[in-house]
């Protein structure tokens, strides 16, 4: 079954619904107030067997990511995260970059034609 998480930008609220069936989904079941939001990334980053949603901000703001507790519904933030010190948060895109199980993330940071880097972000 397929579940929405998303970024609401009229209220910057990232935003879960969890799927009921093919092509159906249930009632809102997760909001978090954030600065910005760009684009969302899931995974199952730290090998906890929950999915991980890594949000990209932009360029005012610090990059969140959220660990799932397993119910789809509440998050804890991840208190260190390394951050990009130039250009703007663009995107992100999850995958096994190194085949260990666990999710990557790739995170763009050459939003509105200023020059960054690109961070390969992952659990040990």
């Amino acid at each position: 079954m397929l579940d929405i998480a998303g970024i609401n930008g009229a209220t910057t609220q990232f935003r879960i619904e969890l799927g009921t069936g093919p092509g159906t989904f249930g009632p809102l079941v997760a909001t978090r107030t954030i600065a910005a939001g760009r684009q969302v990334g899931v995974g199952d980053m730290n090998g906890g067997g929950n999915r991980d949603v890594y949000i990209v901000t932009g360029n005012l703001n610090p990059d969140v990511l959220l660990l799932g507790s397993g119910d789809g519904k509440n998050f804890t933030e991840q208190a260190s995260l390394p951050q990009a010190t130039s250009g703007a948060g663009q995107s992100v895109t999850p995958f096994d970059y190194d085949q260990s199980g666990t999710m990557d993330m790739i995170v763009m940071n050459g939003e509105e034609s200023t020059a960054g880097p690109v961070q390969l972000l992952s659990f040990p």
